[in-house]
């Protein structure tokens, strides 16, 4: 059945970060079902307490059914359906009876959404998985098994396969200038699947296994990133907090990347570059912030004086050189109207 319950701080307690932040209007809609307890598949011995999983839909189409296919049957989903679609409900229960389903009524971006999504859970670990993902089989429990033998970790990432061709890069270094520089010349993937585990600053946000307990002391993600560096922010206050993330490449997964994503057109820069520019104001020194700045005047300007963009990077400059980068949908149309502002911007420029 379907209930209602108010959305509140005290709902999404994980969601609380030292900033404040705004809490969005109306009610989020609770898909309601019975718990469940997870147990690892035979071979291991061992049962774990409940594995929740959280899933964060906008528009994710026909790539959920294989995602869903591919959890343990025994696993406690979570999935947040930031784009509100009609029938989604009676989809979800078709595809996997015994989901639960929140809507928030608006687009809450990615990392906002899983806080609210975690906070639903009672679990000792939740996966984050993208719904353009899927599992190999076995693989979340053999990231369970890592983080229950070792408690200095705080999250554990499989090896991803990507769609294209070869493996993702879903580790990295701490963000900046020359670190991004290094990682645009090797590319986003890698033509070998990683053979050795190791311990990185990062993980993406596409498939991982938190520790719930140390999620939650950090305060989750930040909300004010919408899209994009919110998992590399997490990493770096989860290392600060003393704890470790591991690369365990002997699990497995495929990502799809960027089945939803791919719709937004102009808004991926839109919010990868605020994210960007909130990332550097926190945790990088002026030298690192003055190097940005530059990059992204010599990108961004030559787009705001001519060309069907013209509006969109006049905006989004102004954007960047303000003092307030908190919550970054706050002075943009957003994903729920279509960026059908900036569009009709642009086409008033040309």
């Amino acid at each position: 059945m379907l209930e209602s319950i108010a959305f509140s701080p005290e709902i999404a307690p994980c969601c609380r970060p030292s900033i404040d932040w705004p809490v969005p209007p109306g009610r989020v809609t609770r898909w309601s079902c019975t718990r469940w307890r997870a147990v690892l598949p035979d071979g291991f011995g061992m049962a774990v307490e409940r594995v929740g999983v959280v899933l964060v839909s906008w528009h994710s189409g026909d790539t959920l059914a294989p995602c869903l296919a591919s959890l343990p049957a025994s696993a406690e989903v979570v999935v947040v359906d930031n784009a509100g679609e009609a029938g989604f409900a009676e989809r979800l229960e078709r595809l996997r009876p015994g989901t639960r389903l929140l809507v928030p009524g608006r687009n809450l971006g990615f990392g906002r959404a899983c806080n609210l999504g975690v906070a639903d859970l009672a679990t000792e670990f939740v996966l984050l998985l993208n719904p353009d993902a899927r599992l190999e089989p076995g693989a979340l429990a053999l990231l369970v098994e890592v983080l229950r033998d070792d408690p200095s970790l705080a999250a554990v990432g499989p090896a991803v396969a990507a769609a294209e061709g070869g493996w993702e890069r879903t580790w990295g270094e701490d963000p900046s200038f020359f670190a991004e520089w290094r990682e645009r010349r090797r590319g986003r993937t890698t033509a070998n699947r990683p053979t050795a585990s190791r311990h990185v600053p990062w993980l993406s946000g596409c498939c991982v296994l938190l520790r719930r307990a140390v999620f939650e002391e950090v305060g989750g993600f930040d909300p004010g990133y919408f899209l994009y560096y919110e998992d590399a922010d997490l990493g770096r206050r989860m290392r600060y907090a003393g704890f470790r993330l591991c690369l365990w490449p002997t699990a497995g997964a495929w990502h799809g990347r960027g089945a939803s994503t791919g719709r937004l057109g102009m808004g991926l820069d839109w919010y990868r570059r605020q994210s960007q520019v909130r990332y550097y104001r926190k945790f990088n020194g002026p030298l690192d912030r003055l190097a940005l700045a530059l990059r992204l005047a010599m990108v961004l300007l030559p787009r705001c004086l001519h060309g069907p963009d013209a509006a969109h990077g006049r905006a989004l400059l102004r954007r960047l050189i303000g003092t307030r980068v908190e919550v970054a949908e706050a002075d943009f149309p957003g994903l729920d109207h279509g960026l059908q502002e900036v569009t009709s911007a642009s086409r008033r420029a040309m």
